[in-house]
């Protein structure tokens, strides 16, 4: 077992490694290690925020379960980024790293390059995920986030109802309707209701166009409406050892390379 280090090198680029299964965790470690560029450190020892902070690595490579647990401790340094190695390869999982700040996401299947090609993206300021994961991830990285509720306005927009139909199906005032009307016009870049319609369709924005009554409408808190990606510890499967999760990778792609600014 290797003890987290008290020392760094002041010049390199400062890369721990701590992983829920040794050999994985012993690939990355040795693929990092033949970058003379990267001060590159492995630990058998469950990482934890309040461990590691003090030693203030700038990228941290760990499983699903501990990057997510490390994501949540508001002890972790802001420069510090974390890199999930995972064979998880749900979309709703994925969502939730991504959401709750992870700047990469590499499948357990990627070659040694990809590991490579991570830590360097990372290096320059992006976030990196699999190339079998793209197409996945194109709803988190190119699709508005509407709340639930700018959903159902839109819903009933496609269907052509005006702002009071729509007020009185989801049972709330007609300024309301505006409100959340323009909401959904800026979100989706329109400048008029057809164009938001239009760009719904484009993006498949509405994956339900069905209309419901007023009373299948619910949202007990019409101020503070659920956000649509919520980072949750408790978010399907997180064990990772001995796991098969999701459908074999396409075909090989080029990786996605998102600037973390742009993940709103």
């Amino acid at each position: 077992m290797r003890e987290l280090v008290t020392e760094w090198s002041q010049s390199r680029f400062r890369v721990l490694v701590g992983h829920s299964i040794p050999l994985f965790s012993m690939g990355i470690f040795a693929t990092l290690a033949e970058h003379r560029e990267y001060d590159v450190q492995r630990t058998d020892d469950l990482l934890s925020a309040g461990n590691i902070s003090s030693f203030g690595p700038h990228i941290v490579c760990t499983d699903y379960r501990c990057g997510m647990s490390l994501l949540g401790d508001n002890r972790l340094r802001q420069s510090t980024r974390v890199a999930i190695f995972t064979r998880i390869q749900g979309v709703e999982e994925t969502r939730s790293a991504l959401a709750a700040g992870a700047a990469g996401y590499v499948l357990m299947n990627s070659s040694l390059e990809q590991v490579a090609s991570c830590v360097a993206a990372i290096r320059r300021g992006l976030r990196y995920v699999s190339p079998s994961m793209l197409d996945r991830l194109k709803e988190v990285v190119m699709q508005p986030r509407l709340s639930p509720r700018q959903l159902d306005v839109l819903r009933l927009m496609y269907a052509g109802m005006t702002n009071k139909q729509i007020g009185a199906s989801l049972g709330v005032a007609e300024p309301t309707v505006k409100t959340h009307v323009a909401a959904v016009m800026s979100k989706l870049d329109a400048v008029n209701r057809t164009q938001a319609i239009v760009r719904a369709a484009e993006l498949q924005v509405l994956k339900d166009t069905s209309i419901r009554t007023s009373a299948e409408y619910s949202e007990p808190n019409e101020a503070h409406p659920r956000a649509p990606f919520q980072p949750s510890h408790q978010t399907g499967p997180v064990v990772e050892r001995g796991r098969e999760c999701g459908s074999p990778p396409k075909q090989h792609r080029e990786a996605a390379l998102i600037h973390l600014e742009s993940t709103e």
